[in-house]
């Protein structure tokens, strides 16, 4: 599952997707107990509440200037999901609070979202 950002279910079988919803519930209990693994395959992401529309220009500007973390994160291109390129993938909660700080203040009034999944987005 790492790497893998995105599912798009809309294209699967309805025997894949059942078999998919019974792999799911085994692979998070298999994480629960195995966290090395956890950490590898659990990013966060962060999604910009533009409604579908266009990222701000502020935004483009605010990811182009983002100082890193530390030192060593830089910000990666934008996560494709589903054709929409309003999300960024982050590999620790600290990482992924720092670009939403950083993003919101060039951009006051834009929403931001964050979380993390031990599996795939799911479009249906």
């Amino acid at each position: 599952m790492k790497g893998v950002t995105t599912l798009d279910m809309s294209k699967s079988s309805r025997e894949a997707t059942l078999v998919y919803r019974k792999f799911i519930p085994l692979w998070s209990q298999y994480l629960a107990h195995n966290p090395d693994v956890a950490a590898l395959v659990d990013p966060y992401f962060v999604f910009a509440d533009v409604s579908g529309g266009a990222l701000p220009a502020n935004f483009l500007n605010a990811t182009a200037t983002y100082p890193l973390v530390g030192g060593n994160v830089a910000v990666a291109a934008p996560v494709v999901l589903n054709g929409a390129n309003y999300a960024w993938q982050f590999a620790t909660h600290v990482e992924a609070a720092h670009f939403i700080d950083w993003t919101q203040g060039a951009n006051l009034g834009l929403h931001l979202w964050m979380l993390t999944t031990n599996v795939p987005v799911e479009y249906y």
